[in-house]
């Protein structure tokens, strides 16, 4: 689980013991929710694009032809919100990392952005295809 505990000798904050089992499978499912909630809080693009998949995926369920188009019309808008997901992670790692600017951190924010576009071109595609 996330909570972390205060070494009482030198305030420093120990990582819990691993749970396993159920108590695990719920922490990663808070930890999980505690993610996505942070994303949505934190990045406008993910807003946007959660907004964009709820005014989407009933739109693919009606407009597919059969399952698999609208599997494929779904999982197109899902891929976005997956790929937003770790742009926010790597542009988090980068920040804690170092606030000053570096080549390297610039190329690793600029990979995750790319991320978000091939999936957002991947998406049009698949409804060009599927549409036209």
């Amino acid at each position: 689980m996330r909570m972390n505990t205060k070494n009482a000798d030198s305030g420093r904050k120990t990582i819990p013991p691993k749970l396993v089992g159920v108590p695990r499978l719920i922490a990663a499912t808070v930890n999980s929710a505690a993610g996505l909630k942070a994303a949505f809080l934190s990045e406008e693009a993910f807003r946007l694009e959660v907004y964009a998949f709820f005014l989407l995926s009933p739109l693919a369920l009606w407009l597919g032809n059969g399952a698999a188009e609208k599997i494929l019309l779904v999982f197109s808008l899902v891929l976005i919100l997956i790929m937003e997901l770790v742009n926010t992670a790597i542009e988090t790692i980068v920040d804690l990392v170092t606030q000053d600017y570096s080549e390297y951190a610039a190329k690793a924010k600029d990979i995750g952005s790319a991320l978000v576009l091939v999936s957002m071109l991947f998406a049009a595609a698949v409804w060009m295809i599927i549409l036209i």
